[in-house]
């Protein structure tokens, strides 16, 4: 353990000096941003909606923007960040000739890489929560008053789209490890992304990792139409995403020259 401390410290050294933590904020914002004019712009549509909960009504709607088009896409923009810092300056021969054992250095960017994913995770939550306030404000016909946030349905919301999101993080931090074009780290999750919304009506949905944590969300909100129970998602994104990583820094781990 001492030797993954050693490389996780080093890790957030490098870290703090990129984007990456920015970015934390920024990719949440967007769809906080989209919320927002979509209310404003429909609003005629969702001040008529008053039989439905209207803080979980805006909720779902921010969870199925960010599980399907913004995580994936900011889940590649991070990994590759992270592995990039050792391509572009050639550090990774200098870190296997270095005493700690090459295993942390991986365990570290995954262990970076998945605080990353949960710091942007609690930021959409937060960012949901301030623009419902900001529409009550603007018209308390919205129905999004403080005192009726449902704190415990929506942080249990994204607690699950966070648990399933492992596997994705794993494949990416693999892919942006083992090849050091940004092409292929970037070209890979926008291929994921777009193949994301082409089956996610189908039946090869629940099967396709990028979309699993889009239906874990419909799943969690009622919608069962074509998804797996709860746990089945959280057992493949969680294991799979452990299992994942242990390959992806054993195959990292024994390379000679990266």
């Amino acid at each position: 353990m001492n030797a993954l401390g050693r490389a996780l410290s080093a890790e957030l050294l490098k870290t703090r000096r990129t984007l990456a933590l920015l970015m934390t904020v920024l990719a949440p914002l967007i769809i906080a941003v989209i919320q927002f004019a979509m209310y404003i712009q429909g609003s005629e549509y969702h001040l008529n909606q008053v039989d439905r909960n209207q803080w979980l009504s805006l909720n779902q709607s921010s969870l199925v923007f960010w599980s399907l088009l913004m995580m994936p896409l900011f889940v590649t923009l991070e990994t590759a960040l992270l592995s990039g810092l050792e391509y572009d300056r050639k550090n990774w021969a200098l870190l296997y000739t270095m005493p700690t054992p090459r295993w942390a250095f991986y365990a570290a960017k995954e262990v970076i890489s998945l605080a990353l994913i949960g710091i942007s995770t609690v930021v959409m939550l937060g960012l949901v929560i301030l623009t419902g306030l900001i529409l009550q404000r603007i018209n308390p016909g919205y129905g999004l008053s403080a005192s009726t946030i449902p704190w415990a349905q929506m942080g249990e919301s994204y607690a699950l789209l966070y648990g399933a999101s492992f596997l994705i993080v794993s494949i990416h931090l693999w892919v942006s490890s083992r090849w050091p074009s940004y092409v292929v780290a970037f070209g890979t999750g926008i291929a994921a992304t777009v193949t994301t919304v082409l089956v996610f009506e189908s039946e090869w949905a629940r099967f396709f990792p990028w979309s699993m944590p889009g239906l874990l969300v419909l799943s969690n909100g009622g919608n069962t139409d074509l998804v797996m129970p709860v746990p089945i998602f959280l057992a493949i994104g969680a294991g799979g995403g452990l299992l994942v990583a242990l390959l992806g820094g054993w195959n990292i781990a024994r390379r000679d020259v990266l």
